[in-house]
């Protein structure tokens, strides 16, 4: 028991003591604060206390004690309350048969207790889809008829409210793809909805870039000795890889760029000049190379002996 539960009590017991008996509103806020803290049992036994000091009390009161039940999937005691508001003369409304759906654990029992919220007069309004909708997004086996359900709002009609989107993103969110969640929540504001910040903010963002994984051609193996690795470059061309690594091609280069960076060859083999001024070069150091080294020095002359 909770602190603020068992102040409660001993408030209780003091006006018990004064002589004084509690009223309706007094055991509503105790059930309440059973239900508060989980504990069903003491919201029910409270009820029943209440009931045995002669007091009606409201409809409110019986639905606080079944969402206590619902909260905790006790689908034969929701049932079994609904029969003793009938009895006491009590009528349901659209929230009792909330939590009879909400305690339902398979999709035949949210179909049995929508059919029991017809048979009662109430309107399945969205709230009460909402909770049918949280219920079948529960397990990913149901997952195809949560979204049937959801689609059969949309088209006709109650639309979803904001319960009832986020039992479906929720429900995507814990069995679907990243995209469907997204998708989703853009969804949700198109239709004039405000999903939660954060849902929203993520659903704005790109996605992230993933690099291509490189298939097993695009590794190609090692290739064998290094003399095996030396590839003679062709005269006006060079070698280039595939995309595959694996074979060699030979890139002309255009005659224009040829001439001009490539010199001409003779027959003999040497490289020719490309203009005349290296001509002009050429020819002023073969002359230099004609002369002998003493140029400037007269012949020697012999001289006779008389």
């Amino acid at each position: 028991m909770a602190a603020n539960e068992a102040a409660a009590e001993a408030l209780v017991q003091d006006l018990r003591r004064d002589g004084l008996s509690p009223d309706g509103y007094t055991y509503g806020a105790l059930i309440r604060g059973a239900r508060a803290n989980g504990d069903y049992a003491r919201a029910k036994q409270l009820l029943e206390e209440a009931k045995a000091a002669g007091l009606k009390l409201p409809v409110d009161v019986y639905n606080v004690v079944l969402s206590a039940f619902a909260r905790a999937f006790l689908v034969d005691e929701v049932e079994a309350l609904i029969g003793e508001m009938a009895e006491d003369g009590v009528a349901p409304t659209e929230i009792t048969f909330r939590s009879l759906v909400a305690a339902q654990t398979t999709q035949e029992g949210v179909e049995k207790a929508l059919a029991a919220t017809d048979a009662a007069g109430i309107a399945r309004t969205s709230g009460v889809y909402a909770e049918a909708l949280r219920v079948l997004g529960r397990d990913a086996a149901m997952w195809d008829s949560c979204m049937a359900l959801f689609k059969k709002l949309q088209a006709e009609g109650p639309q979803p409210d904001y319960n009832a989107w986020m039992s479906v993103i929720k429900a995507a969110d814990a069995h679907r793809p990243k995209d469907e969640v997204h998708d989703l929540v853009r969804a949700m504001k198109q239709a004039g909805l405000r999903p939660p910040a954060e849902m929203l903010k993520e659903a704005r963002r790109p996605p992230m870039y993933t690099p291509p994984v490189p298939l097993a051609e695009h590794n190609p193996p090692r290739r064998g000795p290094r003399e095996q690795q030396s590839i003679a470059r062709p005269e006006g061309g060079r070698w280039s890889p595939l995309d595959d690594h694996s074979k060699w091609s030979k890139v002309e280069l255009p005659p224009e760029l040829l001439a001009r960076f490539m010199k001409p060859r003779d027959e003999e083999g040497k490289q020719e000049p490309r203009d005349e001024e290296e001509k002009q070069d050429s020819n002023t150091s073969e002359s230099d190379s004609a002369q002998p080294a003493d140029e400037g020095q007269d012949e020697p002359t012999v001289s006779s002996r008389s």
